[in-house]
């Protein structure tokens, strides 16, 4: 079987196959969503309050587009995966 032969029967195969809808994430669970604006993370935020003040700490810290769903917090990824016990990817 030559090469175009085979891409078409993986295409044929792929195009027959059925949706799963199995990805969606259970209700109460935690998961990052991209918020339209962007936000200071709250955990970078109090980390950098408690080293360098409000005023420094405002500046300073990362801004991120990512909020958590259920804690309706903006976290960069790396705090995410860190205070919801996640692995990273």
């Amino acid at each position: 079987m030559d090469i175009t032969k085979f891409r078409k029967k993986v295409i044929e195969g792929l195009v027959e196959m059925p949706l799963q809808m199995d990805f969606m994430p259970a209700e109460n669970q935690h998961v990052l969503e991209e918020a339209g604006k962007k936000q200071i993370c709250s955990s970078c935020y109090r980390e950098n309050v408690a080293e360098l003040g409000r005023k420094l700490a405002k500046n300073r810290t990362s801004k991120t587009k990512f909020r958590c769903n259920e804690c309706s917090k903006f976290l960069c990824l790396s705090c995410f995966f860190v205070l919801h016990n996640a692995k990273s990817i």
